[in-house]
């Protein structure tokens, strides 16, 4: 049925029809899904209904879960709060938190967002427990609570020694919150989704913790690290590569010779005992970096990030 009437405005008609369209879209869209789109976790009282799923490549015949670097998403929030583009999202609130407490959050964080912008130090601080604490002294309720689930997402990715229902749970919370944001039977602008954040942003986060959680579901004993999920080591590799390249591009046939050489210089960066000389690799870190403590439980030897 074509509708045609200057009295009715155009958004409307397109709420319409994607209220219409929609549940058959999500139908084909779930009975094209290589994996359940239900994950039972143990721990979880009812199935987790996914978001997403983990595409399959026929060519490589394997699954191919794909996530942005939880580092990088979590700058890319920094930036998008410190410059007031999050709808219902102040930025103010930081800025009160910084007039009160200089200490707690410097000032010059707030008002200069763009400096050291893959800083990952700077972000945890933008998101810290303590700019919450102030943030609810002061009645930001909304922003403090924005805080705790950026804050306890990245924790479950990153941090040592947490249990793997705890991860889920801070997971499915920012998810959850997200996706409450968010009216899929509305047609999105071609700019934004999800009050204010960017298409790109809001799916890297929901689509990373989805991913984690089929990998729950994939791994043989149902739990695998969580820190190695992402690309940081690729971007180092090839970041090591380009650092070598004279003009800072790399030449096709330089490359398998390069490879060797950055392989053989990362064996003995990460490995000083075997090295027998002097070797000053270290620069200025800009994530942060955890080392390895062995636990021994029951005769059983853990490794933790500490």
């Amino acid at each position: 049925m074509l509708v045609a009437s200057k009295f009715i405005p155009r958004k409307v008609i397109s709420v319409a029809l994607s209220s219409y369209f929609y549940p058959q879209r999500e139908r084909e869209w779930e009975k094209g899904s290589s994996l359940p789109l239900k994950c039972i976790i143990p721990g979880i009282a009812s199935p987790i209904t996914l978001f997403s799923t983990v595409e399959f490549s026929h060519k490589h015949e394997k699954f191919e879960p794909k996530v942005i670097d939880p580092s990088h998403i979590l700058t890319n929030v920094r930036r998008l709060v410190l410059n007031d583009s999050i709808e219902g999202i102040r930025m103010s609130a930081w800025e009160d938190v910084a007039t009160k407490d200089n200490d707690i959050l410097n000032m010059s964080l707030v008002k200069e967002p763009i400096a050291d912008k893959q800083n990952v130090e700077f972000a945890q601080c933008i998101f810290s427990e303590e700019v919450q604490s102030v943030m609810e002294e002061n009645g930001d309720a909304k922003e403090a609570e924005f805080v705790l689930k950026m804050r306890d997402w990245y924790d479950a990715i990153d941090k040592g020694g947490l249990e793997a229902i705890d991860r889920v749970k801070k997971l499915l919370a920012l998810r959850d919150y997200l996706l409450s944001r968010s009216r899929f039977t509305f047609p999105p602008s071609k700019s934004s989704l999800a009050g204010g954040f960017s298409q790109v942003t809001f799916h890297g986060l929901v689509m990373n913790v989805d991913t984690r959680i089929h990998l729950y579901s994939l791994s043989n004993k149902s739990t695998y690290n969580h820190r190695s999920i992402g690309t940081l080591s690729v971007e180092s590799f090839f970041g090591d590569l380009t650092s070598m390249a004279p003009t800072g591009c790399p030449r096709s046939v330089d490359i398998p010779s390069m490879i060797a050489t950055v392989t053989e210089m990362n064996n003995y960066r990460l490995n000083p005992e075997g090295r027998c000389f002097a070797m000053a690799t270290k620069k200025t870190t800009v994530y942060p970096t955890h080392e390895l403590e062995d636990q021994n439980v029951n005769g059983n030897v853990y490794v933790y990030f500490t």
